[in-house]
């Protein structure tokens, strides 16, 4: 029997960043046209959907043709056991991922983290507990851990998940000086602690 911690997967995504597309795109400097061919998002998002939305509804052949992996050998390194076509998206690929291959030695960590039962194990796919972890990291949005990185900050959502991954930490004064540090760096790395190929892998390079 399925415990109350795990919980089937949807195909809604929750506004996890707090923008749109539109917002993520001017945040980053970048025109609508261009944040969505470096986001490998599809050429009919609208600018007011949410960015994680866009994120999660874009192609997911998109990412493996930048993998340089044939399809066959995307599914068998990250644990996929679906059929991948021209319409698959990246959410369907991340609901697919079992939690050990998602979080890789981070697994333990987000377990404690999301506060996920005993009952989700290395196993359990992404799917069956994004919810969960998505409305973790949008109430996270909403609050603001450093006093000079507002939830608007493009970087708002990498540096407050680093930091609570212990991969990076502010001042003494609360603040973190983003704009003294150089970002693109800091969230390679931290998209390689996580082990995952995502969009903002393709935006970031």
């Amino acid at each position: 029997m399925l415990s109350t911690t795990v919980i089937a997967s949807s195909s809604e995504y929750l506004d996890v960043t707090k923008r749109s597309a539109g917002e993520a795109a001017d945040e980053s400097g970048l025109t609508f046209e261009e944040y969505k061919k470096y986001n490998g998002l599809n050429p009919d998002t609208p600018e007011w959907m949410s960015e994680n939305e866009a994120q999660m509804t874009s192609l997911a052949m998109n990412i493996i043709n930048i993998s340089g992996l044939s399809v066959d050998e995307f599914k068998k390194e990250y644990g996929l056991n679906i059929d991948i076509t021209d319409t698959t998206t990246v959410g369907e690929l991340y609901d697919s991922m079992p939690l050990s291959i998602f979080y890789a030695d981070k697994f333990a960590e987000a377990k404690e983290i999301y506060g996920l039962g005993d009952d989700v194990t290395g196993d359990t796919l992404f799917g069956e507990v994004r919810a969960i972890i998505e409305k973790a990291d949008m109430d996270n949005v909403e609050r603001v851990v450093f006093s000079d990185v507002g939830y608007k900050h493009w970087a708002h959502y990498y540096i407050t998940k680093m930091l609570k991954f212990g991969i990076i930490d502010g001042y003494d004064d609360g603040t973190y000086l983003p704009d003294d540090v150089e970002l693109t760096p800091a969230i390679e790395i931290f998209e390689d602690a996580w082990a995952d190929v995502t969009i903002e892998d393709i935006a970031m390079g």
